[in-house]
């Protein structure tokens, strides 16, 4: 094995570890600080480093007039509304119940694809979608059905399927910007536009603001530079040397470490019936992502 790939498999394995524990970050920090104001603090972090690195590694990338439509309504997808909708959804429910629900995106991608772009689905597929969507039933369910435990808001369980579908639809947006612009550009001017569209919606929250413990505001630190940006680099640069296929597995690892790490930190724990659930997830994704003939690198 060369050098280089067991680089890659390092920085793919510390890219996990990163976005399994930005779950219990952002548990910790939307408790004091509101969810909207909580991700604009994250991505002003984020695009200050994604810029920064931007004007070095690429100094004369620009965007085209023709693509900022594409760029912003990006941005406001992929940035704006997805963090609206995990950020409130990881303050109603568990870590590890957010970290697994959002774990059917692939899932729920490909079921996309063949609703709208009349993709064919493989038997295999077929079923990873219908086990991704049995899990996330066991998951929510265990505590949202009077028969498991009455009187639990269903609102988190909500927003995190709201997160779910504003990441494929994102994926959809920016797949056109991928012919004629590097991953580094496209998320940088899409964080750009995110963050200033996170701006009005942080100030709605202005009566719920207080001062900022130092915990949390390191937590907000690790999610700027580290999840946002530091994990972006490690995750572009293991995708190029290891292919879609091997990162794609890896990352199916992360809510296994939020759980994990909800358990420690945070005291958490999964019924039976949500840990069936999250393997059935888990499951689905890895059918749904190990096809190494059809995917391309």
């Amino acid at each position: 094995m060369s050098n280089k790939k067991v680089l890659a498999l390092i920085c793919i394995s510390i890219t996990v570890v990163i976005w399994g524990l930005s779950f219990i970050s952002i548990k910790i920090s939307v408790q004091v600080v509101p969810p909207m104001t909580l991700a604009l603090l994250r991505f002003l972090l984020a695009s200050l480093l994604l810029f920064t690195w931007l004007r070095v590694k690429e100094p004369g990338a620009r965007m085209k007039r023709k693509d900022i439509p594409r760029t912003l309504l990006g941005g406001a997808v992929g940035i704006t509304a997805y963090f609206f909708f995990e950020n409130n959804g990881v303050k109603l429910i568990t870590a590890s119940e957010a970290s697994i629900i959002i774990g059917i995106i692939p899932v729920v991608g490909l079921l996309a694809e063949s609703l709208f772009f009349r993709k064919k689905l493989s038997f295999i597929q077929i079923v990873s979608v219908i086990l991704s969507f049995g899990g996330v039933l066991l998951v929510a369910g265990a505590k949202v059905f009077p028969a498991a435990g009455a009187g639990v808001n269903t609102a988190g369980y909500l927003f995190m399927v709201g997160a779910v579908l504003a990441w494929v639809v994102y994926n959809f947006l920016t797949r056109p910007l991928h012919r004629e612009y590097t991953n580094l550009a496209i998320s940088c001017y899409q964080t750009l536009w995110g963050t200033l569209l996170l701006v009005p919606l942080s100030l709605f929250e202005f009566r719920l603001w207080q001062p900022i413990p130092v915990n949390v505001v390191f937590h907000i630190v690790y999610l700027g530079l580290l999840s946002s940006a530091l994990g972006y680099f490690f995750y572009i640069f293991s995708l190029k040397v290891l292919g879609v296929t091997i990162n794609m597995l890896f990352i199916n690892v992360i809510p296994v470490v939020t759980v994990v790490a909800g358990l420690i930190i945070l005291g958490e724990t999964l019924s039976p019936l949500q840990m069936a659930g999250g393997g059935m997830i888990l499951s689905a994704v890895v059918l749904s992502v190990n096809r190494p003939s059809r995917v391309c690198t």
